[in-house]
Order: C-alpha cells, then sequence, then structure tokens
C-alpha cells in the first residue's frame, strides 16, 4: 500500500498534527508552523466530514489541539491566577475553546463551498471566514488576540501587511497558504480527479459535425478540455501567485522609518511626569495634584506633550475634577497639551432608577490652555487590551491634529 493509499484510508494520521501546534499556539504564535497546523486540520476535517466521522475525530483533535496549546501556553499561565490549579483549569478551557472555533470554521468553510460555484470562490471562502471569525474574536474577548490563532512572530516578507491591512490581513493570508498547500498535498493524495477527460473528448458525438462547420476548432477544444479539476487547479495556481506577489513589496520598500527630523516630519516630543515619591530622604506616599502640577511646571519646557500615569489623582466629585482641570490648564504655555489619568466616584442616577452606592472609573483627559473643555475624554470599559487599541486611536487622532496645527502655525 503506497503512502497516500494509507493517508486515505487511515484520516486519523492527521491527529498527529497538533505535535505542530506544541510550536504554533505558543504565546507568540509564528507564521509557518501555523500554516502547517491549519493544513493539516484542513485535509483532516475536509477527509473525516464526508465519512460522518466528525464528531469522533473532532473530538479527538480538541483534545488533543487544547493539550498542546497548554502545554505551550503552561509557563506563562501557571501563576496568572490566584491559585496555579484555576490557572491551570482556565488555560485549559480557553484552549479547548480556540481549538473548537477552528475546527468549526474549517468545518463551516466545507459546507459554505457548497453554496459557491466558481473554483476561485471555493478557494476564498475559508480565508474570508478564517480572518473574520478571529477578528471577531479578537473585538469582543477582553484580552483581544492573545487566545487567537493569529501569527505574531516569523512574518517575513509580509510585515508589511499588518500596518496596512491590520491582523485580519495577516490571518487571511495564513489561511490561504493553507488551502494551496492542502490543495496540492490533496490532489498528491488522491490525485486529480477525471484522469480520463481527455478520453472523453474522444468520444462519439451525438450529432456529427464537420470540422468547416467548427468555427475555431482549438477554442472548442480548451472549452471541452476545460473541467472542474483543471479550472480549480488553475485558480490555486493563481492563489498562490498572488501569495507570492504580497511577498514582494518589502524588495522595493525600506523597512526603514523616516527620520526623526526631516522635511515631511514634524517633531513631537512626549514628557512624562512622575514626581519623585521622597522628600529630604523621606518617602512622602502618593503624590498628590499639588505633587503633579509641580512636576509638570518643573518639565513642560522639555516637551510638547506631558503625560501623566493611570490613575495618578482621583476625584470624589464632578466639582473637584472640574476645578482640578481649570487649575492644571492655568499652568500650560502656549501649545503644550497634558494627559492627565484619573480615578472618578460616580454617583448612580436616581432618576434613571439606578441604584447602588456608585462606581469608580478610570478615565483619560487630554487638556490644553486653548480649550476648556478636555480635547479628549476616555473611560475604560473593558479590560485590556481591547479598550486600549480605542484609547491609544483616539489619542493619535488628537496629536496628529495638533501636530497640523503646530505645523502650520505661524
Amino acid at each position: 500500500m503506497t503512502l497516500n493509499a494509507f493517508v486515505v484510508q487511515h484520516p486519523s494520521v492527521w491527529l498527529a498534527a497538533p505535535i505542530v501546534g506544541l510550536s504554533a499556539l505558543s504565546t507568540t504564535p509564528p507564521l509557518v508552523p501555523l500554516i502547517v497546523l491549519i493544513t493539516a486540520l484542513h485535509l483532516h476535517v475536509h477527509t473525516v466530514l464526508p465519512r460522518g466521522k466528525i464528531l469522533s475525530h473532532g473530538g479527538a483533535q480538541v483534545i488533543l489541539l487544547s493539550l498542546a496549546a497548554s502545554i505551550a501556553h503552561l509557563g506563562a499561565s501557571l501563576d496568572a491566577l490566584s491559585t496555579r490549579g484555576i490557572s491551570v483549569l482556565v488555560l485549559a478551557a480557553l484552549s479547548a475553546l480556540t481549538s473548537i472555533v477552528s475546527l468549526s470554521t474549517i468545518a463551516a468553510s466545507h459546507y459554505f463551498n457548497r453554496s459557491v460555484s466558481t473554483p476561485w470562490s471555493k478557494l476564498t471562502v475559508f480565508p474570508a471566514l478564517w480572518a473574520t471569525i478571529w477578528g471577531t474574536v479578537a473585538h469582543l474577548s477582553p484580552v483581544g488576540r492573545l487566545i487567537t490563532w493569529s501569527p505574531v512572530v516569523g512574518l517575513g516578507p509580509y510585515e508589511w501587511v499588518r500596518p496596512v491591512l491590520g491582523q485580519w490581513g495577516i490571518d487571511w493570508i495564513v489561511a490561504a497558504w493553507a488551502v494551496v498547500c492542502a490543495e496540492f498535498i490533496g490532489n498528491w493524495l488522491v490525485g486529480p480527479a477525471g484522469d480520463d477527460l481527455d478520453a472523453a473528448v474522444e468520444q462519439d458525438q451525438l450529432v456529427s459535425v464537420a470540422p468547416e462547420d467548427v468555427p475555431n476548432p482549438a477554442a472548442t477544444l480548451r472549452l471541452v478540455k476545460e473541467t472542474p479539476t483543471s479550472a480549480r487547479a488553475r485558480s490555486t495556481f493563481v492563489l498562490a501567485v498572488l501569495l507570492v506577489a504580497l511577498s514582494a513589496p518589502p524588495l522595493f520598500l525600506s523597512p526603514l522609518p523616516e527620520p526623526a527630523l526631516s522635511a515631511h516630519t514634524t517633531p513631537l516630543s512626549v514628557g512624562c511626569v512622575l514626581p519623585f515619591p521622597h522628600r529630604s530622604g523621606e518617602r512622602t506616599g502618593a503624590p498628590t495634584l499639588k505633587d503633579y502640577i509641580r512636576e509638570t511646571q518643573a518639565v513642560q519646557a522639555r516637551a510638547d506633550i506631558l503625560l501623566w500615569p493611570e490613575s495618578a489623582i482621583r476625584f470624589d466629585t464632578k466639582e473637584a475634577k472640574e476645578e482640578a482641570f481649570s487649575e492644571v490648564r492655568g499652568i500650560l504655555g502656549g501649545k503644550k497639551l497634558l494627559g492627565v489619568s484619573y480615578e472618578e466616584y460616580i454617583l448612580p442616577d436616581r432618576s434613571k432608577g439606578e441604584r447602588g452606592s456608585g462606581v469608580r472609573q478610570n478615565s483619560f483627559a487630554l487638556l490644553s490652555l486653548e480649550s476648556e473643555q478636555p480635547l479628549l475624554q476616555y473611560t475604560k470599559r473593558m479590560l485590556v487590551p481591547s479598550e486600549s487599541y480605542f484609547a491609544v486611536h483616539q489619542i493619535l487622532r488628537q496629536l496628529i491634529l495638533y501636530a497640523q496645527s503646530r505645523n502650520h502655525s505661524p
């Protein structure tokens, strides 16, 4: 029995795929091992689904993948929670969840392929579905992409894709390469369908047609020979060429960023306001609002943008916050910006039927002398890193506007 015949008759050999998962599902998943893992799972799922063995094989694959992912994350997660036992249980649950999501996405692509007709659509359904699923999971998850099957390192020539298309583009490339590899391996395992297609062309026709009656015999022959298998092979080749082409831009683009000082850049200096917690050799305790104001006055001449640390000060009332903001704005000069991170106590709105004693919120405000109201206010609503993306995006937008105003000011 040949190797390809053995693999086709015994699809359980694909249960060895989680061995690759020890590398592919680490805390920083690399590109190539992840492609290899998804390729193996793609072949496994698409082999057992038509045979009705998805529950037994899928269940075994989930267990093995969860074990591999748990082992890969064990060192970083063992002391993450209050006890090691809880850490291991949560890690195992998250690993099982991500494994189920991955296998379900591959299985869903199998059924989606039945609803599309063109070979190109059949090949690109899975990459689109894979990128969409993991992008949605990362958006909804309180830990972002920390548990997703998205490559972080080893992107090589695809490094440029991340700042342009985001991690969604990287996920699409990973899944597309997995499809291309699975197509080539699948053709080797089972052979291209319709090996006797040329013989079909030689069969007698129901209606005899004289050669002179055919306007373009060569074109007609090409149409007859165009089969689903050959069309799919051509589409696979085109997809592979596209993926190779996507790795070409680094050959023509410089990997180095713009110089800090050039005709196309506006320098912005950033300073951190960190009051020294000791005075005269003795510890003074947590810095107060006055300490931060004093330190801000001392360093503001050195930077355009000043930032206070997270939860630097606390406000128990809205009036106290507004009074402090007014005092802080008074010490800023020119176009200086000050980022104030603070905690405030919010009382429940009894008119809306809210109950309880109130909540503390962790917030950020971007202040300027030129505006009586904060240029930006942001309050954390979810755990990091999901909320950080939106906060940083808004802050960067304000900083860009600030840089543009400086660049055009007389």
